[in-house]
């Protein structure tokens, strides 16, 4: 008797155990391959984030360098229109 109990208790455990450790294993791989992929696109994510800033860096100097220039040719605007009404 003890030894039917015994092989049903078996058959019970193997029923649970093997499809648990098959999805454990499973899910540890997916769970693996999903932090490969995190990685890779952190570091693509990143690279662009640098590019931007880079990016706006460089727009930020033409800004300025447009203002100055605007500035200028106010100044010369205003320098010509003296110019013509000193020779008038």
């Amino acid at each position: 008797m003890s030894e039917r109990l015994f092989k049903i208790g078996t058959i019970l455990l193997s029923i649970i155990v093997i499809p648990t450790f098959g999805w454990v294993w499973n899910t540890d791989r997916n769970l693996t391959r999903f932090e490969v992929q995190a990685e890779s696109r952190l570091v693509v994510l990143e690279a662009q984030a640098q590019e931007t800033d880079e990016k706006i860096d460089e727009l930020e100097d033409a800004s300025d360098k447009l203002l100055l220039i605007q500035r200028d040719i106010e100044y010369i605007k205003q320098t010509l229109a003296e110019i013509k009404e000193s020779m008038r």
